[in-house]
């Protein structure tokens, strides 16, 4: 079986339930947990979010392309690097 293409115009990022059940365990009074900022899109009622302290470390994250990406991907993964490289600063 052969992997479909998928188009720009036909890809819609998902959001996994799995982000809510850790979140929603702890409402329910199951404990504490560790999610990274990208687990706190939504609020759940009863959840105290509270930073670490001090700043952990940051998370290495790796973008994998079959060869050479094509030109959108890579620009793309251009506005990737420049967003995690954080804002320009002023000299």
């Amino acid at each position: 079986m052969r992997p479909r293409k998928m188009s720009l115009r036909s890809f819609w990022p998902t959001w996994s339930s799995a982000y809510m059940k850790v979140p929603c365990s702890v409402a329910a009074g199951h404990g504490v947990a560790l999610v990274p900022a990208s687990a706190l899109i939504v609020a759940v009622p009863g959840v105290v979010v509270r930073p670490l302290r001090p700043v952990p470390p940051p998370r290495r994250i790796w973008a994998v392309t079959p060869g050479e990406p094509a030109a959108p991907a890579a620009h793309f993964l251009d506005c990737l690097t420049a967003t995690a490289a954080g804002p320009a600063r002023a000299s």
